[in-house]
């Protein structure tokens, strides 16, 4: 089982000291749970896009009994629980076997698909035929039977690899029923970032172990096509953040190898191939733009509150939670029986299902300024305005994806929160699909992020984010939200010059009004005084014959003095 490091655990600190060896380090004591393994609801089957009524923000409908979640947990209480690529030509062994260092039972020993990968410090990585050997087998003896090197070429950093760089003992582990995703249809990857996390910390601990101080560690898994593509993305993000290398350095050894494409969590065609580069690009943005701070993730939280019964909820940035809807029964009731209009207060007087409630309290204490609700009502969004939380409706069709006028109020409703530091909690009725692409397109507006990085990205926090259609609508549509960004961008500048310039023209114009009250009252003085009349100068008049009436035209190349030092 991998173990977890302790909530208080600084992964920016492990960052650094990776930089160095890790023999001399301690091995963190606490010991390791297994992950809680609680499934989310079911993503909302994607439907056909409805367009918008008139080009103006729809009203809301009444709900009905589709609304509902599933798996509503109707306020109960929340328990926290701690063939495929085969090798190339190019994969061809050295006749001195260069990446292997004899050992015994070398002759039975289970030989991987591809040589091993260097990913970082004392790390390699590889896969074997599905299913792969356990690892006890593998770390028979020194660890070196079935340790297959390329032929010399490039490893670490570009540079080849002679005899002297290989390790002559290893470590072999894997990670495949430790770290599983937990799916909502047929969609497999990429592990969510609690997962990547404790990856980290696991070959933290194996780094810093005392009996492992002389062995290369070598992450391995199968050739399953699932597990073949998570495991990868796991180890080239691991090299990207650990090593602070570029997306392209980090994914160069994986290039050469064929990997299926992630698909969505929807029930429709799976016809959006999402990829590992994706992924890691969008990643990469989110650590650049500061959307991401592993050294401050909360592995305890992340895990506890992404249960259905504790809220189903992530955050997606320090400015974005994504959230399933509230849901309150008692409340959908009265307003079906008040023909979809909201009841009266005394018709729903009860007391709120706990979830509920200890969802607006944590609201409060993160500093949660606005709701935005994009499905049917499920609750009273009184309830958030009396704890001093905006709440917004901006519906559209479950499945489909929203209009124009919805996309830039949400935009700048969210912007303006955000330049005032609070933050919006945005939720559909699973707060997958139509959130996403609202979370997203912000952050495609804001950041740059292409459709494909910021679903990437989107999917390592809140794993389902983006269903179907609405893959395709946002890299149909990316370009134009850059573009609204840049022409915002310039017309906030224009105003801000403007106003700026209209401040100095003020500030001139009262300079000048006041200027003009003194005059006026300096003329105003003097005509009230006694002055002494002054000498009237004569004009001085040159006779006509001292001076022709129109000088003769200079001729060409004669000096001239000007009042310029550089004639």
């Amino acid at each position: 089982m991998l173990a977890p490091s302790p909530r208080t655990t600084n992964l920016a600190a492990y960052q650094h000291q990776h930089q160095h060896q890790h023999q001399h380090q301690h091995t963190p004591t606490r010991t390791m749970t297994s992950r809680v393994a609680v499934a989310r609801s079911a993503a909302a089957t994607a439907g056909p896009s409805s367009p918008p009524r008139n080009g103006m923000i729809p009203t809301l409908p009444c709900p009905d009994d589709s609304d509902f979640l599933d798996s509503d947990a109707d306020g109960e209480e929340c328990h926290h629980d701690e063939t495929e690529f085969v090798a190339s030509s190019s994969y061809a062994m050295d006749s001195e076997r260069l990446g292997s260092p004899c050992s015994q039972g070398e002759e039975d020993a289970p030989t991987p698909l591809i040589p091993l990968i260097y990913i970082s410090t004392r790390l390699y990585f590889t896969f074997f035929e599905d299913p792969p050997p356990p690892a006890h087998l593998l770390n028979i003896g020194n660890g070196a039977a079935s340790a297959v090197f390329e032929a010399p070429k490039q490893q670490r950093g570009g540079q080849p690899m002679t005899a002297a760089d290989i390790p002559e003992q290893f470590h072999w582990f894997n990670i495949d029923d430790e770290l599983v995703y937990l799916s909502f249809f047929e969609d497999w990857g990429p592990l969510n970032v609690a997962l990547f996390y404790r990856f980290c910390m696991h070959i933290h601990q194996l780094l810093n172990d005392d009996n492992l101080a002389d062995k290369a560690l070598v992450f391995y898994t199968s050739n399953h096509p699932h597990k073949k593509a998570n495991g990868s993305l796991l180890a080239a993000m691991y090299s990207m953040i650990i090593d602070h290398i570029e997306p392209a350095d980090a994914f160069h050894p994986f290039s050469q190898i064929e990997f299926k494409p992630f698909r969505d969590a929807g029930y429709g065609r799976p016809d959006y191939c999402l990829t590992m580069q994706d992924v890691l690009y969008g990643v990469h943005r989110a650590i650049k733009e500061k959307l991401l701070d592993l050294s401050e993730f909360n592995l305890e939280e992340y895990e506890y509150y992404e249960q259905v019964q504790c809220g189903d909820w992530n955050w997606i940035t320090p400015s974005f939670l994504a959230f399933a809807s509230p849901n309150d029964r008692e409340y959908v009731a009265a307003l079906k029986a008040n023909g979809g209009q909201p009841p009266t207060p005394s018709s729903v007087s009860r007391k709120l299902p706990q979830v509920f409630l200890n969802t607006v309290r944590y609201f409060k204490e993160r500093n949660v300024k606005l709701v935005v609700r994009l499905n049917n009502p499920l609750y009273d969004k009184t309830v958030f305005e009396d704890a001093g939380i905006a709440h917004l409706d901006l519906y559209f069709d479950d499945g489909s994806n929203p209009s124009e006028e919805i996309l830039r109020e949400f935009i700048r409703r969210a912007d303006d929160v955000i330049s005032k530091g609070g933050a919006i909690a945005v939720h559909c009725k699973a707060g997958l699909g139509r959130t996403g692409v609202l979370i997203g397109a912000y952050l495609i507006w804001k950041y740059g992020f292409s459709a494909s990085e910021v679903i990437g990205f989107m999917r390592i926090m809140r794993p389902g984010c983006v269903v179907g259609p609405q893959q395709h609508f946002m890299y149909q549509n990316f370009v134009e939200w850059v573009r609204w960004s840049v022409r915002d961008q310039a017309l906030a500048i224009a105003r801000k010059t403007i106003e700026a310039e209209r401040a100095v023209m003020a500030a001139r114009m009262g300079q000048a009004k006041a200027n003009e009250e003194v005059e006026v009252e300096n003329e105003d003085a003097m005509a009230a005084a006694p002055v002494t009349p002054k000498h009237k100068k004569m004009p001085h008049v040159i006779p006509a014959t001292a001076a022709p009436a129109v000088k003769p035209v200079p001729c060409v190349g004669q000096p001239r003095k000007s009042p310029s030092p550089s004639r």
